[in-house]
């Protein structure tokens, strides 16, 4: 057994926020040793979003490189695009909104990175020195805030692969996979929704169109907030209830699908200031509960919980928690449970 001395701390580097949204949140060591850390921009939810990414003078909105075996704590890689000036020098990429979770392919070193979007598009990106990934000017592959994105001169690299937001509602990003048991998923990309709960499988060679499959449709029993490899590159995911997954290879069997016990449908309007209205429709007369969760998956409020007739029906949050109290500006997710499982979740923006 190990323990870790707490007196043992040094602080490498710190970022003040001055919101609570869009943190990012990935660090990780390259095979050149050096640290990557993925930050995001800051910004406010809604139509008025930060231009952190695109201001080369903040970490905001970036993808950091420091080597934390040199200097004082650190040093500045000399490869770094900014190490010799014209912007922060622990920048090696810029551009990014939410990006909040990464991973570094061990066979090529190539950087993977799943960019959560704003209001229509999420996007995987592969990271390269000094390259701009365009938010807020684009999202996704497509112009934010028509015609106020002007990106002439701006040499934006777009993602290599994106979805709207009628298949989820916010990446998660996850790892190729390089273990030695799941051989069908041998060099593809692994990655969720955070939200909806659905994996998916990208392949992509650099060369021909990516090539996406579901490896689990139906939504999640909890949130999904990030991947992990183990020392044998086996994968592994975490969700909100409580559990670590493994992925297994199993046989490809055809059952006949459940019928759905529930959905959410729009949540309206979105973002919104005073009152969200979010419609459900309930299969079969049940218990059912309509509960409000921060990014962190704490839950905030509770719209219902307890029988509940078949049919449709709606719910009003007024962006406060159980206690009453207005919560902050920022993301937060409605989920509907029947019977006691999770049938469906939307994601709300508040603004102040």
């Amino acid at each position: 057994n190990q323990t870790l001395d707490p007196a043992t701390e040094v602080r490498l580097l710190e970022v003040q926020a001055t919101t609570n949204a869009h943190k990012g949140g990935q660090i990780a060591f390259g095979p050149d040793g050096l640290l990557y850390w993925s930050l995001g921009d800051d910004g406010a939810n809604g139509n008025d979003p930060s231009n952190n990414g695109q201001d080369t003078s903040t970490a905001m909105g970036s993808v950091l490189r420091i080597d934390v075996d040199s200097g004082t704590p650190y040093a500045i890689p000399p490869g770094n695009p900014f190490a010799g000036g014209g912007g922060l020098p622990e920048i090696w990429a810029w551009g990014f909104r939410n990006p909040w979770r990464f991973s570094i392919d061990s066979v090529t070193g190539k950087i993977w990175l799943g960019d959560v979007g704003q209001d229509t598009w999420e996007e995987i990106n592969i990271v390269r020195k000094g390259r701009n990934y365009g938010w807020p000017r684009t999202e996704g592959t497509m112009c934010y805030l028509p015609p106020a994105c002007d990106t002439v001169g701006l040499d934006i690299d777009l993602p290599v692969y994106q979805y709207p937001h009628t298949g989820g509602a916010s990446i998660t990003g996850g790892f190729v996979y390089r273990g030695p048991t799941q051989t069908s998923l041998t060099g593809l990309y692994v990655y969720a929704d955070y939200i909806e709960g659905v994996v998916w499988a990208l392949s992509y060679n650099g060369v021909d169109p990516p090539v996406n499959q579901t490896l689990h449709e139906e939504s999640w029993p909890g949130l999904i907030p990030s991947f992990g490899v183990d020392a044998a590159g086996e994968l592994y995911f975490a969700s909100f209830d409580g559990r670590i997954y493994r992925f297994f290879e199993t046989a490809t069997a055809v059952e006949t699908p459940a019928p759905a016990a529930g959905s959410l449908g729009a949540v309206h309007p979105n973002p919104f200031r005073s009152d969200a209205t979010i419609a459900y429709t309930i299969a079969a007369s049940s218990r059912a509960a309509l509960e409000v969760f921060d990014v962190r998956g704490g839950r905030v409020a509770v719209l219902f919980d307890g029988p509940v007739p078949a049919g449709s029906g709606t719910a009003v949050w007024d962006g406060r928690d159980e206690g009453g109290r207005p919560l902050p500006s920022g993301v937060y997710f409605c989920r509907l449970t029947v019977g006691g499982a999770t049938v469906d979740a939307r994601r709300i923006l508040l603004l102040k």
